[in-house]
């Protein structure tokens, strides 16, 4: 009895041992299934990055075939500006006098307010010389009337006066003919008209006087009719200046008409200038901005890609801890194959054992009841080495000991018919155990070489990944170097709009020199011997415009930006 119970406590002990180990195996074999889940996870989110990774690539695609359309399109806008600066060469030519439009917002609104000031100080000096002419008209009109009507004063004055003198001319003269006669006549009646001779005297000195004052009158009347003839012919000059006036200012207003229509020419085209740089400013600005996302997104997907690969270096730790488990597990299921064996050489040995023992009970069937305890004790031992199904045996052990414990001297064929029905009760439960631990070690094998084609997979799939790092290091470099031309582009592009603005500050230096040249023929009132180098300046100043305006247009067609591949003569495509 202290036998069994040691046998079976002994048993036990294994069949713990072998649970503890079954259920350790079970939890490796489950961690094994959930890192496998969470590499297949892994491998798809991998798998869905490298797609956004390419949807991102083909928006990037599609974004520089629409900046290449919009560098067309702004070399369309180059063309049409190119042609607006050709039609202010052609109005610069006819009008000699117009400012030439600057590119600059500034200088276009400088021009605008220094037209807008020529305008208003043309309209008040329109007005001023307005009101002047006025004024001198009627001046003029207020000294003719008074002039006119002095004049008919002193006519009038005059002609009385000469009737006066011609009266007293008249009266002197018939009265010396009077005294002649008298004296002729009278010599003898001196005497007695001495009275009559001294009041015809005294008459006559009266009226000699009054013929005197009547001839300092004339002279003064004279005189007065002489200013007045210098006043009338100095208003006469005036009025002549006045009207020459009026006529140069109504010349001028027409100048100034034709000037205020170019000059709302100018205002029309300064806008359609000025919103056509709005517009390349806003373009620019579009692009600074695309340029700014374009290196954004570049930084992104660098970052993004060091996130792959440190994703990827886990992903090949991981790997490789799942290769070490892998070769574990091939050394424990090594092991199990060893224990299989072993069991199975076991189990041989009991069907050698049992074969033997039935020779022994069939030539030994007399044997008293001491022997068939020893046999039972001998079946006890063997069942307790295959110790596999513990349940089983210690049902065999209750069972035993019941039967032990009524023990009697039956008769032997019952015992015997007992021992064989236990003894293949246990002989099918270690059939079954055996069963059902060759179905674990097949699946066993199989799960290992799932594991196996796997990570075959995944080492493929993380050389693809290498290749796709590779593919867009080539693609990233292109992009840089797309940029760096287009930088390129924009800087050359800023260059010519500085030199065009300072070509375009030479031009209007000289247009405004010209201006002045025209102002000062206009203000000359010299022979035209002394206009000659007033002309030859204007003729030199208006060909230095025009080789000005050459000089402008000639940088805007030599502009051809290197949209295409510095390697060969094609379209820069990238793939």
């Amino acid at each position: 009895m202290k036998s069994l119970r040691h046998q079976l406590e002994h048993t036990q002990r294994e069949k713990e041992r072998l649970s503890l180990s079954l259920s350790n195996k079970t939890k490796l074999i489950t961690s094994h299934t959930s890192e496998e889940s969470g590499l297949r996870s892994a491998l798809h989110q991998a798998q869905l990055r490298l797609e956004e990774v390419e949807e991102e690539k083909n928006e990037m695609k599609r974004r520089m075939t629409r900046q290449a359309k919009e560098v067309q399109t702004l070399q369309g806008k180059m063309s049409d500006l190119q042609n607006e600066v050709n039609m202010y060469k052609l109005l610069s030519e006819q009008l000699k006098s117009t400012p030439p439009v600057s590119p600059t917002d500034d200088e276009n609104k400088r021009q605008l307010d220094s037209l807008q000031g020529e305008m208003a100080t043309l309209s008040a000096s329109l007005q001023s010389m307005k009101r002047e002419r006025d004024q001198a008209l009627s001046d003029v009109t207020a000294l003719r009337d008074t002039m006119m009507h002095n004049r008919q004063e002193t006519a009038r004055k005059i002609g009385e006066l000469e009737t006066q003198l011609k009266e007293s001319q008249i009266l002197i003269h018939s009265l010396q003919q009077q005294l002649s006669a008298q004296h002729q006549q009278d010599t003898s009646q001196n005497e007695l008209k001495d009275e009559t001779l001294r009041a015809k005297d005294e008459a006559l000195l009266i009226a000699q006087r009054d013929i005197e004052t009547l001839q300092e009158q004339i002279k003064q009347l004279t005189t007065n009719n002489n200013m007045l003839s210098q006043l009338q012919s100095e208003t006469e000059e005036r009025a002549n200046s006045y009207e020459e006036q009026l006529k140069l200012a109504q010349d001028q207003v027409v100048d100034q008409q034709s000037l205020l229509t170019t000059v709302s020419h100018d205002k029309e085209t300064l806008s359609r200038v000025v919103s056509q740089n709005k517009e390349l400013k806003k373009n620019l600005g579009e692009l600074q901005d695309a340029f700014v996302l374009r290196t954004n997104q570049n930084a992104e997907l660098a970052d993004s890609l060091e996130t792959e690969t440190r994703r990827r270096q886990k992903l090949e730790e991981k790997c490789s801890q799942l290769t070490e488990s892998l070769n574990m597990e091939r050394q424990r299921l090594g092991e199990l194959t060893e224990e299989l064996h072993s069991l199975k050489r076991q189990e041989e040995e009991r069907e050698k054992e049992e074969e033997e023992r039935e020779e022994e009970e069939e030539e030994e069937t007399d044997s008293p009841v001491s022997r068939h305890v020893v046999m039972d004790e001998q079946n006890q031992s063997q069942v307790q080495e295959l110790s596999i199904e513990v349940a089983s045996l210690r049902e065999e052990r209750d069972r035993l000991l019941q039967e032990l414990r009524r023990i009697s001297p039956p008769p032997m064929e019952q015992d015997e018919s007992l021992q064989s029905v236990d003894l293949q009760k246990s002989f099918s439960a270690l059939q079954e155990h055996f069963v059902t631990v060759m179905h674990d070690k097949a699946e066993l094998e199989d799960r290992l070489q799932e594991s196996e084609h796997r990570i075959v997979q995944l080492e493929g799939e993380t050389e693809t990944i290498g290749e796709y790092v590779a593919l867009y290091q080539t693609q990233r470099e292109a992009l840089k170097i797309k940029f760096a031309e287009k930088d390129r582009l924009i800087e050359q592009l800023t260059q010519e709009k500085a030199m065009l603005e300072l070509r375009f500050r030479e031009v209007q230096s000289l247009v405004k020199q010209l201006d002045r040249t025209d102002n000062k023929e206009n203000k000359s009132s010299n022979p035209p011997s002394s206009s000659l180098p007033l002309h030859l300046l204007q003729t030199t100043h208006q060909d230095q415009i025009v080789s000005m305006i050459e000089e402008l247009t000639s940088p805007l067609t030599s502009i051809e930006p290197n949209v295409h591949c510095p390697c060969c003569s094609g379209n820069l495509i990238i793939v």
